[in-house]
């Protein structure tokens, strides 16, 4: 059955599949692999690189939570990553029963070559649309997010 919308969400909807494959084909496993982090990446890998990309050591509370996923999960994760050497286990200096988790050197600055890169690029879309209220897209998409996940209605 063929379901008929009108408007930008018909435009939206043909434009989502084009989105999800270049959002996928711009991730840096491909390059990953050619670089320091060896192995191939799933999707909740990637986001957990990404995600200590972006919000640097954390403890592990802190990384599950960032994540949105269980602690044991995140163990999991981890471990994972621990074994391809992308990220490093260490005990908190202020805690030492606290294990924080951080990405490798290498990691770490490849992660940041790709982020400065993804800055670029939305800088420059931005700078397409001067009028766009950023604010207000950045919450379509974290709701759109949301329902595709299917968290939300």
């Amino acid at each position: 059955m063929q379901q008929t919308t009108g408007g930008a969400t018909s435009e939206f909807l043909k434009l989502l599949p084009e989105l999800t494959a270049t959002l996928y084909r711009a991730a840096p496993h491909e390059a990953a692999l050619r670089g320091p982090i060896k192995g191939p990446f799933t999707a909740a890998q990637m986001k957990a690189v990404i995600h200590l990309g972006l919000c640097g050591s954390q403890t592990m509370s802190e990384f599950a939570t960032g994540l949105g996923i269980s602690r044991a999960a995140a163990t999991e994760m981890v471990e994972r990553l621990s074994e391809k050497s992308i990220v490093l286990r260490e005990p908190d200096v202020t805690d030492r029963r606290v294990v924080r988790v951080r990405l490798e050197p290498a990691a770490g600055r490849f992660v940041g070559r790709v982020l400065a890169d993804w800055q670029r690029r939305l800088d420059g879309a931005f700078a397409e649309f001067p009028g766009l209220d950023r604010e207000t897209l950045i919450a379509f998409l974290r709701t759109l997010t949301e329902r595709l996940k299917g968290s939300l209605p």
